[in-house]
């Protein structure tokens, strides 16, 4: 019977150690499972995060490249308007151009004036003399007429 009693309390032991080992796997099985379920909302927190970034990213990008398309077209409005304006810059230059005399025809024009100017000062010298000396020739045929 003492043997008996051993035998009760081996296996009443042994059930407790079972019933003692059960529980802390069932604990670390909640545990795991809590841990799991923690890991997988932080997962699918940082995947949310990275969709709303990765969005985020999108829109920017849009709207830079809108901006950037619309800078465009203001640098392309902006020559266009340059390049009339040189456009008819260039018109006027080349209008004159056609207007103008060539220097080496206007330094020939010049020098063909010059030389009919130094003539005509020429002939006004002499005709001036003629006209200052005629009175007094005009006074020597008198005195001579009248003397004789």
């Amino acid at each position: 019977m003492a043997e008996d009693h051993h035998n009760l309390s081996d296996l009443d032991h042994r059930i407790n150690d079972r019933g003692y080992f059960e529980r802390i796997l069932q604990e670390r099985k909640d545990l795991d499972v809590e841990r799991e379920k923690r890991l997988n909302e932080r997962f699918e927190a940082q995947e949310k995060a990275v969709a709303a970034a990765l969005t985020a990213q999108k829109e920017a990008t849009t709207v830079a490249l809108s901006s950037a398309e619309k800078a465009v077209d203001k640098a392309e409005q902006a020559q266009l308007r340059v390049n009339v304006t040189q456009n008819e810059f260039r018109g006027t230059l080349k209008d004159q151009a056609a207007d103008l005399m060539p220097r080496s025809e206007t330094e020939l024009l010049v020098k063909d004036l010059r030389s009919q100017i130094d003539l005509l000062k020429s002939f006004q010298n002499k005709v001036l003399g003629l006209a200052l000396t005629a009175p007094f020739l005009t006074g020597v045929v008198v005195y001579l007429i009248t003397k004789n």
